[in-house]
């Protein structure tokens, strides 16, 4: 904010302003859905874990927390996006309508909703003698040359 000159005055007036202000987003929704798992120990085979699930919580992300956020400051938010015919599509819409969003969904039956999906960790780490560190899919990602697989 230095950097552009603006201050939390400044975004203090800007969100007044939002208040009551028609807004209509249009945009991909996507569901951000983190499950929660423990280690359980390493495979020999291969350098994969073994874990154990705990959690999983999903959050409407994409185009639809921009519509949320906007509710948020005051806005009269309408969003239009393009969902699957499925259990997110369902649970997309009801979110924004708890948020008090007027959601006009178009509905795809050959698509399904877009979802990214992350497995995390909090538990131990892996000892060095389960897996050979030099393959280890933790070493990769710590370095970013490890290739996303969201979806």
């Amino acid at each position: 904010m230095k950097g552009e000159g603006l201050t939390f005055d400044d975004l203090r007036d800007a969100a007044v302003k939002l208040s009551g202000i028609r807004v209509h987003v249009v945009g991909d929704t996507i569901v951000d859905s983190y499950t929660q798992c423990s280690m359980i120990g390493g495979v020999a085979k291969t350098p994969t874990m073994s874990v154990r699930f705990e959690s999983k919580q999903d959050f409407t992300g994409g185009a639809a927390v921009v519509a949320k956020h906007l509710r948020a400051a005051g806005g009269d938010v309408v969003f239009s996006t393009v969902l699957g015919d499925d259990a997110l599509k369902d649970q997309v819409l009801e979110d924004l309508a708890a948020h008090g969003i007027r959601c006009l969904p178009i509905v795809d039956p050959t698509r399904p909703s877009y979802a990214t999906r992350r497995a995390c960790s909090r538990g131990p780490q892996p000892s060095p003698w389960q897996f050979s560190p030099s393959r280890s899919p933790l070493r990769r990602l710590r370095r970013g040359r490890s290739r996303s697989t969201a979806g």
